[in-house]
């Protein structure tokens, strides 16, 4: 702020170069989401992160009017915690076993985060080609109550995917092997403001093409 620099030693960008990705530059600084504050924190060996807006503890979330089904009570737990780890700025990992409906519950929080409480506008869902394809949709259209979620595929051709992506909708499902294509396709105009990976276990490889273009525009979700 008082015009003086200072020469950083090249060690230093090895190091933390990679940090500068998490945040958004500012007049005062870089700004950090609450999600990214323990990963830098770690990086630069400091204690945990003290002090953040976040509750330990799970309150359950009605569910909406239209769900019919009784839910089990892990399926309450998942859906509640999941809405109210949104509402303070966290991301989350499901890890329930195959069949314990990770999608319809994933799908009953984002329905509650569009129209209930209005925290979200525009979804994305990165999944394998066969499952972006057809579970998905399978699920909304098999639920009542997700009826009114309106959802774009965009997998195919480049014709395809774009036609898909000018359509108007709450929810855009595209396989994983395009991400990089959409990065790079809408630039700064990625506007999506919750993004869903199904099988995260996809993105583990941090030097992947994939998870290199998904940072790109991680700090803006």
């Amino acid at each position: 702020p008082d015009g003086r620099m200072i020469l950083l030693p090249e060690e230093w960008f090895s190091k933390y170069g990679n940090l500068l990705e998490l945040g958004t530059q500012t007049e005062t600084g870089i700004r950090l989401k609450p999600t990214f504050v323990g990963a830098v924190q770690s990086a630069l060996e400091e204690s945990s992160p003290q002090n953040l807006p976040f509750r330990r503890e799970i309150h359950n979330i009605p569910v909406p009017q239209g769900v019919k089904a009784q839910l089990r009570p892990y399926q309450q737990k998942g859906f509640s915690w999941m809405v109210q780890l949104n509402k303070q700025g966290f991301g989350g990992c499901l890890a329930d076993d195959m069949g314990l409906g990770k999608t319809s519950i994933t799908l009953t929080a984002i329905n509650n985060l569009l129209f209930d409480s209005f925290d979200v506008h525009k979804v994305l869902v990165i999944a394998p080609l066969r499952v972006a394809r057809f579970s998905w949709k399978a699920e909304i259209e098999k639920w009542e109550h997700l009826q009114n979620l309106k959802y774009e595929i965009v997998v195919g051709t480049e014709k395809e995917r774009i036609a898909a992506l000018m359509n108007n909708a709450d929810i855009y499902i595209i396989n994983r092997d395009n991400v990089k294509w959409l990065v790079e396709k809408m630039g700064s105009k990625f506007d999506f403001d919750m993004v869903v990976i199904d099988e995260l276990s996809s993105f583990k490889n941090y030097s992947s093409q994939r998870f290199r273009s998904f940072m790109k525009v991680r700090p803006r979700v």
